[in-house]
């Protein structure tokens, strides 16, 4: 079991869908050992097993909040709601926000869950990185693998 679980969410055929994604691949080799990083679509069953384990999930998406493209959104979901707004992109019917909430009914969330959320630009198909995207994935690159 690795303590701590970062987990990258996204489609990388999406334009800045990619960004959780692509921030988990740069963080592979840059992070301790005792992290294990994840790619994922985001299906909420699927997350509720893969952190069932951890004591700590990180989790790394593309939102759609209104704020400027490129803007970071941290929030501890383990005492806050990530809103289900910002994932007005998403294909699931049972996603991030309700395996979120769904774990904190259950009582399996892990002891530290914190998500990252990257303001999107654009979720059209195609491949690669708005500009305020690519700087903001950098970024939280940069700031995580200097925590873990």
């Amino acid at each position: 079991m690795n303590r701590i679980l970062i987990i990258g969410i996204g489609n990388e055929f999406h334009g800045d869908d990619a960004a959780g994604l692509i921030a988990a691949r740069r963080l592979r080799g840059l992070v301790s050992s005792d992290v294990r990083i994840i790619e994922h679509t985001g299906d909420g069953q699927a997350l509720l097993d893969l952190w069932a384990d951890a004591e700590g999930a990180i989790l790394l998406d593309a939102v759609r909040s209104g704020a400027p493209p490129g803007t970071i959104i941290e929030i501890d979901a383990n005492h806050e709601s990530v809103p289900h707004q910002y994932f007005g992109h998403s294909t699931h019917a049972f996603g991030l926000t309700q395996a979120i909430e769904m774990g904190k009914v259950l009582h399996c969330l892990p002891s530290r869950l914190q998500f990252y959320g990257i303001e999107a630009q654009s979720f059209e198909y195609g491949v690669g990185l708005s500009a305020p995207v690519e700087a903001a994935v950098t970024s939280l690159t940069q700031k995580l693998s200097n925590q873990y």
